[in-house]
C-alpha cells in the first residue's frame, strides 16, 4: 500500500500500530444506530440494562451512548461530538460487560472506539433490555 510519506507498506494483522517504531495510535470508531428503542414512532422506550460482548483480541474499547427523541438528534449529537448520556471503558477479551445505563427516549446511538497505542478491539454483540416508557 502506498502512503503519503513515500513508503510502501503491507497490511499485517499481527501489528497494533501503523509503523513499528512509533507511539501514534490507530484511531478507530464504530457507530451503531440510530435505532428506535420503542415499538411505535410516537412513544419512548426506557433502557434498563445493556450488555456489550467484546471480541477475542480486544485490549480495550470505549463506549458512548446517546439517547434522544428523534433519530436526527442522535446523529447530530454524535457528529458534533456532544456529551453522551453514558460513557465507559471495557477492558479484556471475550468480556461480557453488563451495564446499567438507565435512559429514556425514542432513539439511541452507540459509539464504540479506541485510540490507545498498542491496543486493538472488536465486539461481537450489543444487547439492550428496553421497556415501553410512554408517549413523546
Amino acid at each position: 500500500m502506498g502512503c503519503a510519506d513515500g513508503y510502501i507498506r503491507k497490511f499485517d494483522e499481527t501489528q497494533k500500530n501503523d509503523v513499528a517504531v512509533t507511539d501514534i495510535a490507530i484511531e478507530s470508531k464504530a457507530v451503531i444506530g440510530p435505532g428506535a428503542i420503542s415499538k411505535n414512532a410516537d412513544e419512548r422506550g426506557r433502557m434498563n440494562t445493556m450488555s456489550i460482548t467484546t471480541g477475542s483480541n480486544t485490549d480495550g474499547v470505549d463506549y458512548s451512548i446517546f439517547v434522544k427523541d428523534t433519530a436526527e438528534e442522535v446523529v447530530d449529537s454524535i457528529a458534533a461530538v456532544s456529551t453522551p448520556l453514558h460513557t465507559g471503558t471495557i477492558t479484556g477479551p471475550n468480556r461480557v460487560q453488563k451495564l446499567r445505563p438507565r435512559s429514556r427516549g425514542a432513539w439511541m446511538g452507540i459509539v464504540l472506539s479506541n485510540s490507545v497505542v498498542d491496543e486493538t478491539w472488536s465486539f461481537e454483540k450489543v444487547v439492550a433490555d428496553i421497556v415501553p416508557a410512554g408517549a413523546i
